[in-house]
């Protein structure tokens, strides 16, 4: 007979919403700034990807400062 599956707890639920929530904000800033930044290449054009590669990095960079910061409680 098999044992009944312990629910999760209402803190283990909120953990995994705010890291779902940490990773779409990393994807999105990091998607939407490379975007611009291809388009802006495609506007100005530029051969060499410059302006995707410095909105990846930028998006990179600000999604890990603000996860750090969220990570930290501030």
């Amino acid at each position: 007979m098999e044992e009944p599956q312990p629910k999760p707890s209402k803190q283990r639920q909120t953990n995994i919403y705010a890291y779902f929530s940490i990773g779409f904000q990393l994807v999105i800033s990091t998607g939407l700034l490379g975007i611009g930044g291809h388009f802006l290449d495609d506007w100005l054009k530029i051969s060499f990807p410059l302006f995707l590669l410095l909105g990846i990095i930028v998006g990179l960079t600000a999604s890990v400062m603000k996860i750090l910061r969220q990570l930290n409680g501030k």
